[in-house]
């Protein structure tokens, strides 16, 4: 009792809704550091981050990842969300608001019995209106946790979007690199066979041992196979995107003909020195803080049921009834206040707010992971471009170097001052050095997309 006497007065004190029980929301803390520990990229041309992809330079790339995000059933899944949290909107709201229903009847009705009455005919109608105070701010907090909801909902769209560019712009990658080491693969499996070509004629002509002429043959095997191994990564990746883009296979091919081997260069971005600034564009974060904010508005939902309802309600009824051709008229009305007590609930309502409390303790946790999740990924992204921007120069040489080895033993053996055997030697190991290379040309690029997805894309939060 002495508990709703206390409701009641602070339902006097209240007015209109003036008191909003549960805590008012202030976005956590981010667990970022002050500075980044990895360096940040640098030199090169900076490109934004809006429409990133075309700062490839490849028109076939961009085409490719507008035709995901179109077929995309993530991101279909997650405009439906968004229309789901957009509708829970306007239901909480109108909650808020006065109800008013109607409704009408006619009915025929006669009585038998020992007398029989004559027939007669009612005719009814009803308009009901209710509107329940928001004493507490219940109700009002129940809208602060649909729209952060929804804010959730739009930013988990933006990070299906971001995801899905990633993931087709990896993949291609992946399979421009395929087609590169295809193609030196071929130029390896050629000079094995010229290898093969000589050892046998040495080995007949008596200037080479029949090992040698073994050994050719297992190389050449093993060129044949790993050629072989090669093609096989290369069909999967494409089908890989022909299930990403939905795009035709045999028209993807002739698409991808044109640009065989080439491995696009991805253009550099600015990126921002203060990590709580790079985390306020992630929008998987922004999904965990927009959780956090309906787990908090959630608490004041639960605590406001513990405490007194108050509605008002109205009925207006007019009846007609018609009876051996006469008509007698009566209006019904009835208004008043209804109010409903919180007695006894053996402590469920309670152990409701005791829950509501725990999921925003648990929402908070899972931002501070999720926030530290992505500090790590940006650091990690960070690293690996230093790491191969430092093996850049390196491997630049090293290539440039076997390339004119090769260029020599080709000279030695026009001037009778080398063997057939020494170049096709050296040119292997040109080829391994270019394949190296490659690799490390499509790794850097690999992880400028990294870096892309660890930044949360374009998305800015808007």
């Amino acid at each position: 009792m002495g508990r709703v006497l206390l409701g009641l007065a602070v339902a006097l004190l209240a007015g209109c809704g003036l008191v909003r029980l549960g805590p008012d929301y202030t976005r956590p803390e981010s667990p970022a550091a002050a500075a980044w520990r990895a360096p940040l990229p640098h030199g090169g041309d900076v490109a934004t981050l809006a429409q990133w992809w075309q700062a490839f330079d490849d028109p076939l790339l961009v085409r490719l990842i507008e035709a995901a995000q179109a077929e995309s059933p993530d991101l279909a899944r997650a405009q439906a969300r968004i229309e789901q949290a957009r509708a829970q909107v306007s239901t909480t709201r109108s909650a808020a608001r006065p109800l008013v229903d109607g409704s009408a009847s006619v009915v025929r009705t006669q009585n038998a019995g020992l007398v029989e009455d004559p027939p007669y005919t009612q005719r009814s109608s009803q308009l009901q209106a209710s509107w329940e105070l928001d004493l507490f701010g219940g109700r009002a907090r129940e809208q602060e946790a649909a729209r952060a909801r929804l804010g959730a909902r739009r930013a988990g769209w933006h990070e299906a979007r971001v995801s899905v560019a990633a993931e087709v712009a990896g993949q291609y990658l992946q399979y421009r690199h395929c087609e590169a080491l295809t193609r030196l693969l071929r130029t390896d499996l050629a000079s094995r066979r010229e290898s093969l070509r000589l050892a046998e004629l040495g080995a007949r002509t008596g200037l080479q041992a029949q090992s040698n002429v073994v050994l050719a043959r297992a190389g050449l095997a093993d060129a044949l196979g790993r050629l072989s191994s090669q093609q096989l990564d290369c069909q999967l990746l494409l089908k890989g995107l022909v299930s990403l883009s939905g795009l035709s296979e045999a028209a993807l091919e002739d698409d991808l003909r044109p640009g065989a081997g080439r491995i696009p260069a991805a253009k550099r971005f600015a990126l921002r020195e203060v990590p709580a600034a790079v985390l306020s564009q992630r929008p998987d974060v922004a999904v965990a803080e927009r959780e956090v904010a309906a787990a908090s508005a959630e608490i004041g939902v639960a605590e406001a049921a513990r405490y007194p309802q108050l509605s008002l309600t109205g009925l207006i009824s007019p009846i007609q009834v018609s009876v051996a051709g006469y008509r007698f008229n009566a209006n019904n009305w009835s208004i008043g206040p209804s109010l409903s007590l919180p007695v006894w609930d053996s402590g469920r309502r309670a152990a409701s707010a005791d829950a509501a409390r725990a999921s925003y303790r648990a929402a908070a946790a899972e931002y501070r992971a999720r926030a530290r999740q992505a500090v790590r990924e940006v650091e990690e992204a960070l690293l690996r471009l230093a790491t191969l921007d430092a093996r850049r120069p390196t491997l630049n040489a090293a290539a440039q170097g076997y390339r004119q080895a090769l260029r020599n033993a080709a000279e030695m053996l026009r001037l009778g001052l080398g063997t057939q055997l020494d170049l096709e030697e050296t040119r292997r190991l040109a080829i391994t050095a270019e394949q190296t290379l490659i690799a490390l040309e499509r790794d850097q690029a690999l992880a400028w997309i990294a870096l892309y997805r660890a930044v949360g894309g374009d998305w800015s939060g808007g």
